[in-house]
């Protein structure tokens, strides 16, 4: 076998072990974003109002409240009408949380938030406020 003939053998078995290396590590990518995806799509989803699911139902919406404004803006959430409302507000300091239209008043405090839980039976576009100071921290529209 001439010099020439090994190099070509050395370069063609370097071309086979490469390609195969990309093949492996492409196929793996591929899977550990499909199951990252499955993960969270199975554990938590996320939405303008940091939307947390668990388990298979209605997700949790949560506001969080710090220095007596909703952090990141006023929260917007949709439901169809005949859903379940599961919401939560977190705050930094003592605060009665409002949501206009279905007049339901919870005290929401730094250890205990405040946790809605109903069915939104009629449509229309609810404010969801800090009462003592009329500070609207998210909007509910039911559909």
């Amino acid at each position: 076998m001439s010099s020439r003939q090994r190099i070509g053998l050395v370069v063609a078995a370097a071309v086979v072990a490469i390609a195969a290396v990309v093949i492996i590590v492409a196929t793996s990518d591929n899977k550990s974003k499909s199951d990252s995806n499955t993960t969270a799509a199975q554990t938590t989803t996320t939405g303008s109002g940091g939307k947390t699911s668990a388990q298979p139902g209605p997700e949790v919406e949560k506001i969080t409240v710090k220095n007596g404004t909703a952090d990141g803006g006023i929260q917007s959430f949709s439901v169809k009408e005949g859903d379940q409302v599961d919401l939560v507000v977190d705050t930094d300091e003592p605060h009665p949380i409002h949501i206009h239209g279905y007049d339901i008043l919870k005290q929401a405090t730094p250890t205990k938030p405040a946790e809605f839980k109903f069915k939104a039976d009629r449509t229309g576009v609810y404010e969801i406020e800090i009462e003592d100071t009329s500070t609207q921290i998210g909007k509910l529209t039911v559909q």
